[in-house]
This record gives C-alpha cells, structure tokens and sequence, in this order.
C-alpha cells in the first residue's frame, strides 16, 4: 500500500518537474524582444519621468 502512495507521489513530482520546465520554455520563447532603437526610448522616457519604466515596456 506503502508502495503504491510513493509511487503516485514520485509520478505526481516528475510531472510537476516536466510542467514547469515546459512553461519555463514558453515564457523563454515568447519573451519580447526590443531592439536598439527601442531600448535607447525606453531608457530616455525613463529618464524624463513622464512615465513609469514598467508602461513603457
């Protein structure tokens, strides 16, 4: 009986491992890319203070 909970609870941890390096992957994956030109406006907006850093990405 013993058995069978640890066997459950080992499956239930691999698959909880394998899920949260899938959505590790995705958020890698489809995480935005700025290019110079935008990080360069970001950083001058940033520093006029008319907007917070967090809107303007």
């Amino acid at each position: 009986m013993s058995q069978k909970i640890e066997d459950k609870a080992n499956a239930a941890e691999a698959r909880t491992h394998e899920t949260r390096g899938f959505m590790q992957q995705v958020r890698v994956k489809s995480r935005r890319k700025y290019t110079s030109e935008e990080k360069v406006r970001i950083v001058l907006e940033g520093f006029r203070r008319e907007v917070a850093v967090n809107e303007l990405c």
